[in-house]
């Protein structure tokens, strides 16, 4: 029997993770005949839906407040059907008008005496068949019916009273069951645990709606193990702090499943479901939480990298090197925009590289790998960094560029994500690929910028130029300070000898004397000027 080792994950996977946002009713207000018919008839998830005559209904949109006000418990009831494979809906039936498809004639009597009424559709129901109708006070009727009619894919176990050591051995015959039907689903699907709490003494192991719901949803994706009433630390070791609590149980790309130094033994990792990152425990956040998980692990499946020779030989790599330069005009415009899906790929350069250009594509050819399906995952860029030093330092580059064999170097850049990986290796074909095959498979070390970085718009041969001038050395200081004075005393000179000129000129065609004195003093302040 299997003995499974927990990896939990106690970080969330580098990715942008979503949060819904819920409308304020707990049930949908359907206005007319053909947004019922297209959204409970055509939908085949079950409905409750809440037929309310025109004459005691002032609005078509009935708030909670009101149905709350013909059956206390409808706020209760109908919480958790805002979304998932049962759901509760209102329909406010006109006396004067005739439905085909909604059945409001079933509380339209012929003597007018008009009462809500709730009608059940089952969970894949055909319009051929037909609907079951109950008064309002048998609401929970209703519910039971409808909830009974949703197929129950989930496995249920109690764990009440249970031991740690108990609980994971009960989990770790589950996978083994899970396995041994089928030796490789863990490599593609997960295993949804919920550790949740009986609510019902007489049906302990009774699965909530939402776990009903998650199983039909994901049936391709994932199976739901509903561990009940464990102990908080039970619950701990399979990644789960609070409970009610989810985790997915996976397979990592590129390990072994089955431990090498103990058949015997498993080794999965676990991802706890946390509310803070992906919103309530709800339909709608926990499937976008799936789907992002199930996003996740196809791509570390694709990009799995082994040490075996057969799996070396899947590799691909980009059949086509093109690379742009990396300028303050195309920075954001073309070129690592924020809503692009590549990652840039950007390698650092000297402007005065001692390897040839082509040099450097040659290594590139042989190490940019693709995805697991030959597509390609970057934008190939390249910046010379000892010009563009401080946009290179902004994105986390923490050796200096200027010191000898630190370039060429790279680092990858989501700039939808605003992560940066650095390689940190030397910059030869295989230290790249291993590089890039770690990025891929979300192995590699990342780090989120706090702020956006912008390259400088500045002409590198004129920035380099100035700063790496020969200094002046203090033997030729005075040489060249005489040199400066000498050429500031001549210019004062012809200074001098210009406004001489000019003062001559107006004394001699001036007529009178005044007017010389005045032209000798407005001189004189040109002078001192």
């Amino acid at each position: 029997m299997f003995k499974t080792i927990f990896t939990i994950l106690l970080h969330c996977i580098l990715t942008a993770s979503s949060k819904n946002n819920e409308n304020a009713l707990d049930h949908v207000n359907f206005t007319d005949e053909q947004d019922f018919e297209s959204n409970v008839i055509e939908s085949k998830i079950a409905w409750l839906i809440a037929l309310i005559p025109e004459n005691i209904s002032n609005d078509n949109r009935i708030d909670g407040d009101f149905l709350n006000s013909i059956y206390p418990n409808w706020s209760k009831f109908t919480k958790p059907l805002h979304s998932g494979h049962l759901r509760a809906g209102v329909f406010v039936c006109s006396n004067a008008e005739s439905f085909s498809k909604v059945p409001c004639s079933k509380i339209i009597s012929r003597n007018s005496v008009h009462v809500p009424t709730v009608v059940v559709y089952s969970h894949g129901f055909q319009e051929d068949k037909s609907v079951n109708v109950y008064p309002f006070e048998d609401f929970e009727t209703a519910q039971n019916e409808a909830y009974e009619s949703v197929p129950n894919l989930v496995d249920s176990v109690s764990m009440k009273n249970d031991s740690p050591e108990k609980a994971q051995d009960k989990l770790s015959k589950y996978i083994s069951y899970i396995v041994n039907m089928d030796t490789k689903y863990l490599d593609t699907h997960f295993i949804l645990v919920v550790a949740s709490k009986s609510k019902n003494p007489h049906e302990p192991l009774k699965p909530s709606i939402l776990m009903k719901s998650l199983a039909l949803e994901f049936e391709d994706v994932i199976k739901v193990f509903n561990v009940v009433d464990p102990s908080s630390e039970s619950a701990a070791q399979f990644g789960i702090n609070k409970i009610p609590g989810l985790t997915l149980l996976f397979n990592v790309a590129g390990e072994n499943f089955i431990n090498t130094d103990d058949p015997d033994k498993q080794k999965l990792t676990g991802m706890g479901y946390s509310p803070k990152e992906f919103g309530p425990m709800n339909f709608n956040s926990i499937s976008s939480w799936i789907r992002y998980m199930d996003e996740t692990r196809r791509s570390l499946m694709d990009h799995e990298i082994g040490s075996d020779e057969e799996k070396s030989q899947n590799i691909r790599l980009l059949e086509k090197i093109e690379m742009v330069e990396i300028t303050a005009e195309n920075w954001g415009k073309g070129v690592c925009t924020a809503d692009q899906a590549e990652l840039c790929l950007i390698v650092l350069l000297a402007s005065e590289a001692n390897e040839r250009f082509e040099d450097i594509i040659d290594v590139l050819e042989k190490s940019v790998v693709t995805r697991g399906d030959g597509s390609n995952p970057w934008q190939l860029l390249y910046v010379k960094a000892d010009c563009q030093f401080e946009f290179v330092s902004g994105m986390g580059f923490e050796r200096d560029v200027f010191t000898p064999n630190v370039l060429p170097s790279l680092f990858v850049f989501s700039p939808k994500k605003m992560i940066v990986s650095h390689m940190n290796e030397e910059f030869d074909a295989e230290s790249i690929k291993k590089f890039l095959n770690s990025v891929l498979s979300a192995k590699a070390e990342m780090k989120v910028l706090r702020q956006a970085v912008e390259p400088v718009d500045r002409n590198c041969s004129e920035f380099l130029r100035e700063m790496f001038a020969e200094p002046v050395s203090d033997d030729n200081l005075d040489d060249i300070m005489g040199e400066i004075l000498l050429e500031e005393e001549k210019k004062r000179k012809e200074l001098e000898e210009e406004i001489e000129r000019q003062m001559k000129e107006i004394e001699s065609n001036s007529k009178k004397p005044k007017k010389k004195g005045k032209k000798k003093k407005k001189t004189t302040k040109e002078q001192e000027l």
